[in-house]
C-alpha cells in the first residue's frame, strides 16, 4: 500500500508542475491588448480598440492602414 501511495504522491507531484509550467508559457503567448505599439509602414494613425467579447474595432484614415490594422490584430 506504501508503494501505490507514493506512486499516487509522485504522479500528483508531476501533474501540478506540468500544470503550473503549461499556465505561465499560455500567459506569455498572450496578445498585448493594451497600450500603444508603433509599427512600421503605417502613414497615418490606426486604432484598434477591443469589445467585451474580443472582437477587434479598427479605425483609421486611410484604407491602406485599416487593412494593416486589420492584418496586425488578426496575427
Amino acid at each position: 500500500m506504501s508503494n501505490v501511495k507514493q506512486w499516487f504522491g509522485g504522479l500528483l507531484i508531476l501533474v501540478s508542475v506540468t500544470v503550473f509550467i503549461l499556465y505561465g508559457w499560455l500567459q506569455t503567448s498572450l496578445p498585448q491588448t493594451e497600450g500603444e505599439i508603433k509599427v512600421a509602414g503605417l502613414t497615418s494613425n490606426v486604432s484598434i480598440s477591443r469589445d467585451q467579447n474580443g472582437v477587434p474595432h479598427i479605425r483609421g484614415k486611410k484604407l491602406e492602414d485599416i487593412f494593416m490594422g486589420l492584418g496586425f490584430a488578426h496575427a
